[in-house]
């Protein structure tokens, strides 16, 4: 995911078409140094998603808890360090005159920064850049992309020396072949192997200011002297801003998003503090939105699938599918919607809606897992995502709850609506299906069984298995039911019958099942 949308949007970093970009490498240098306030940094190249223009990233990992939850890539913008660097073009306002510059090189001797001579005078800049060290190769790319950066070979002596550890100040030739006065010194940023150079031709800095040949040894030891003092200051002023903004980014790297710099300077570095400001703001916005939007995502999660299960997907289980040896399944089915004919499809929906969030607020309180709702059929089952020796119980008494709260919701509602169940134990398949939408299913024979009882249950009672009757006998008084084939197994199946679940229920349709009840009872007879 990036902010400007480009075409590294929605690719994968680790076999996409960026896998090998620089923006892959910080990740990959997170994920083996993920510790907590930690920002790594990767050296510039050039990034194709950005037009091939050259860029940097900053990386740190984002935690949520003790689990790594994704990665923060900053990319660093090559205007704001080329405002930086060229003193927003002002040059001679800082003292540099007609051809001073200040100027970033890597350990490969690139320039990380853009030159002065390109951007001011780019023709003439190419043609000189033709009797130097820099690649015939590379001329075209610096006019295309207008861009020095990763282009233009620095091998000079001040160069060298910094890339050396060492800093200094001397005449030497630059990367143009024409002679300067160097001051350079390498940069203390943990990641990057770069030096800053100071340089201002001789010819200008060693410029005759006065006609006496008897003075121009002491005028020109004055000119040397003050171009060091002024290199030296412009060093100076731009290496402290810079040591603000490193440790500005190295608390941000270890977590505290309310970093903010102050800076009363008007000039290139106070915009930087500024825009540094605003960046973390940003950051600390996207950090609270990621937080919001990880909370709503947990909650969506936590109403289809289990919480256990939920977990395992945010740990980076792929597949998540499981045997159980022994669970309790029930499946109950509504009667009577079709008759609600006073009331409209949207009226109907919100009354279903109502009771069958009633419904999930007692398989909470009873520990017992919704597992989905088709139209007027609830399946619920307990001992699945979590293994309970109570699953039977626990099951029982959410079915006869379900029977006490669709009673109260008809008296509210002036409803006749009647629910028939199945109940079946044994051992289930339970799984997590689809990638894009996700749903928890659970099947097996027993699952089928259930079903099947539920299909065999006359409206207000609870029809279950032998292992079921078994479990629960002397807690309900359950009756015999029905011997029922079961086609698909060629088995005939003893049936118990829980049929008072709530008497008040019952005995409001005694009239209307006391025959069917006759019926089954005669049949198993």
């Amino acid at each position: 995911y990036s902010v400007f949308k480009e075409t590294d949007y929605g690719t994968s970093l680790n076999v996409g078409p960026y896998q090998h970009s620089n923006l892959a490498a910080i990740t990959e240098l997170v994920r083996k140094n993920a510790e907590r306030r930690t920002v790594q940094i990767v050296d510039f190249d050039f990034y194709r998603p950005s037009y091939g223009a050259p860029a940097a990233f900053l990386g740190a990992p984002i935690y949520d808890g003790s689990n790594i939850v994704g990665i923060l890539a900053v990319q660093l913008p090559v205007d704001e360090l080329d405002s930086i660097m060229t003193a927003n073009r002002e040059w001679e306002k800082v003292g540099l005159g007609e051809s001073g510059e200040t100027y970033l090189v890597g350990f490969d001797s690139l320039m990380r920064s853009n030159s002065r001579f390109l951007i001011e005078d780019s023709q003439e800049y190419l043609k000189v850049l033709a009797n130097t060290k820099t690649p015939e190769e590379n001329i075209p790319l610096i006019e295309e992309f207008n861009t020095s950066i990763l282009l233009q070979v620095v091998d000079t002596e001040a160069s060298q020396a910094a890339l050396g550890t060492k800093k200094g100040t001397g005449i030497i030739r630059d990367y143009r072949g024409i002679p300067v006065l160097s001051s350079y010194a390498p940069l203390q940023i943990k990641g990057l192997d770069w030096v800053l150079l100071s340089e201002i031709d001789v010819a200008e800095a060693y410029k005759p200011v006065t006609a006496l040949k008897v003075y121009i040894f002491i005028l020109t030891t004055i000119v040397v002297v003050t171009i060091t003092w002024i290199a030296s200051l412009v060093a100076s002023s731009f290496l402290k801003p810079f040591s603000k903004l490193i440790e500005g980014l190295r608390r941000v790297g270890e977590g505290e998003l309310d970093v903010e710099l102050q800076s009363e300077s008007k000039d290139e570095f106070g915009e930087a503090t500024a825009k540094f400001n605003q960046t973390v703001e940003r950051m600390r916005q996207l950090s609270q939105s990621l937080e919001q939007k990880n909370r709503e995502n947990d909650a969506l999660l936590l109403n289809i699938l289990p919480d256990t299960v939920v977990e395992r997907l945010k740990q980076g289980e792929p597949h998540i599918a499981d045997n159980v040896k022994l669970a309790t399944v029930m499946f109950a089915r509504l009667e009577g919607l079709d008759k609600i004919k006073e009331k409209d499809v949207k009226e109907v929906a919100t009354l279903l809606s109502e009771l069958i969030s009633a419904f999930d607020r007692s398989a909470i309180a009873h520990e017992v897992g919704k597992i989905k709702t088709n139209g007027d059929l609830y399946i619920a089952a307990c001992g699945v995502a979590k293994q309970r020796l109570d699953s039977t119980k626990r099951v029982m008494a959410f079915s006869v709850d379900m029977f006490a709260i669709l009673q109260s919701f008809n008296n509210e509602h002036k409803t006749q609506l009647r629910i028939s169940m199945g109940i079946d134990d044994g051992p289930v398949t339970a799984a997590v299906l689809g990638t894009e939408k996700f749903s928890y299913d659970v099947w097996s024979e027993t699952v089928s069984i259930a079903d099947f009882l539920q299909l065999h249950a006359v409206p207000g009672t609870i029809l279950v298995t032998t292992e079921v009757y078994e479990c629960l006998e002397g807690l309900y008084n359950f009756d015999p039911g029905p011997d029922i084939e079961l086609p698909e197994i060629n088995q005939t199946l003893a049936t118990w019958l829980l049929s008072n679940p709530t008497p008040s229920l019952f005995d409001s349709y005694s009239k209307e099942l006391q025959v069917p009840i006759l019926q089954d009872n005669a049949l198993q007879r």
